[in-house]
């Protein structure tokens, strides 16, 4: 017999139009924005307290990739409540990079980078004080959550896996800039460690573009705190 699951409930409940903005909402938390804006976000730093982003948040994408096979979870079988038919033929890839996945479930890699990339913009940009970053990034890690959720591409223990697995890699940085004063470059150590775990578990070509990204990363880095 069939019970309906969370996931089947949320995602019957929502309306066309809402679907339409859980889709936008969703790219918030994806590497199509995420990279763009940690790029910007090391390039645009005059005080020179970002060197360690570009490693940080690959290490948060290589920590996702990592755990996926080790874990091997589905993800949902219940429809989206948007459909590729209901979006024009131009809009379709659009659709498939946000909803039609075939990787594991577990974790989301949406949690676990937007958690990422919104800890390090509380802790290290200047805009208002640090309870209103606070507060933005925490509005926009729920919603982006709720959207993958929502979306039916997947369960809620898969986001809030995310969530932790992302907390703790900003953990780690936290605990890396306070023991070294070249932090950018343990943090692109970790990112590589993380990296080639991910080909361990089977990842091989998702880990293998990681782990170039981080040596690039560690160029780059480098280069800027010398």
């Amino acid at each position: 017999m069939w019970f309906p699951t969370p996931v089947d409930t949320i995602a019957g409940a929502v309306p066309p139009w809402a679907a339409v903005l859980l889709l936008v909402l969703s790219y918030v938390g994806s590497v199509y924005l995420i990279v763009p804006a940690t790029v910007l976000g090391y390039y645009y730093d005059p005080h020179h307290r970002r060197n360690d982003w570009p490693a940080a948040v690959i290490g948060a994408y290589a920590l996702m990739v990592a755990a996926k096979p080790l874990i091997d979870a589905p993800r949902p079988t219940a429809d989206p409540p948007l459909s590729l038919e209901d979006l024009p033929e131009l809009l379709h890839p659009v659709w498939e990079l946000a909803i039609g996945l075939e990787t594991g479930g577990f974790p989301s890699g949406h949690a676990v980078a937007t958690v990422a990339f919104w800890g390090l913009v509380v802790m290290d940009v200047d805009w208002r004080d640090r309870a209103t970053r606070l507060a933005l990034a925490s509005v926009v890690v729920v919603l982006v959550g709720v959207a993958r959720v929502a979306l039916a591409t997947h369960f809620i223990i898969d986001v809030l896996g995310g969530y932790l697995l992302g907390m703790a890699l900003l953990g780690v940085v936290i605990w890396i800039r306070r023991q070294t004063s070249r932090p950018a470059v343990v943090v692109t150590a970790l990112a590589g460690v993380l990296a080639v775990l991910a080909i361990v578990f089977g990842r091989v070509t998702d880990g293998v573009v990681l782990l170039g990204a981080a040596g690039v990363a560690g160029l780059v880095t480098t280069d800027t705190a010398a």
